[in-house]
């Protein structure tokens, strides 16, 4: 139940695509991919640096965070 609502709440207020990727037999733990698509770099860090400030404001816990940056050209 609150995976579902971080992920409806990113999915929502970001415009995010977002999947649980790992641990989904234990609910304390979760590990979320989430994608934006955007105009420029800058936009799309500036999202994905939002959402992380959004999930650490709420009662998650938040582990290691890592971003790519995929472009038309790789």
């Amino acid at each position: 139940m609150h995976v579902r609502s971080a992920k409806e709440h990113l999915r929502n207020r970001f415009a995010a695509a977002v999947a649980e990727v790992d641990h989904h037999d234990v609910w304390q733990r979760t590990r979320l991919t989430v994608a934006v698509v955007t105009r420029e770099a800058g936009e799309a860090e500036r999202l994905l640096a939002d959402a992380e400030r959004y999930l650490a404001s709420r009662e998650w816990e938040l582990g290691q965070v890592e971003r790519d940056l995929v472009t038309l050209d790789d």
